[in-house]
């Protein structure tokens, strides 16, 4: 689990100790709000220095406990951006809430959608033995 040192959100300083693989999903105080029948407002997300520290580290993957890796209303949507020009996926909504910080093996299993961007996904994690 992580909590950003500022509160909101996720900086390269926050992720910069923390070994990290191929894939990341962050589990964050927004787990318990997920399922929340009101729109969470205060919700972690990843920030422009985040998601270029997970570039730099090679990072193929990036998933959050929420409905949306970045700020809300963030004006061109820069983080998308950065991490999809470079290919690699990201998967919001994670349901998290009852998985241990640990190392999983992830397995997503998309919907065939033409003419699509994005899918839902079935996802489950593993836990590595």
């Amino acid at each position: 689990e992580i909590e950003p040192k500022n509160g909101k959100g996720i900086e390269a300083e926050d992720i910069a100790g923390i070994a990290l693989e191929k894939r990341v999903l962050f589990k964050t105080k927004n787990s318990p709000h997920l399922f929340d029948p009101t729109f969470y407002d205060a919700y972690v997300h990843l920030t422009e220095s985040g998601a270029k520290y997970l570039l730099e580290k090679g990072v193929e993957l990036v998933g959050i406990d929420y409905l949306s890796i970045e700020k809300r209303g963030s004006p061109g949507h820069p983080v998308h951006t950065m991490l999809l020009e470079k290919g690699v996926v990201i998967m919001e909504g994670a349901n998290l809430r009852d998985v241990a910080p640990g190392r999983y093996q992830l397995m997503a299993l998309p919907l065939k959608l033409e003419g699509m961007d994005g899918a839902p996904v079935r996802a489950c994690l593993v836990e590595e033995i």
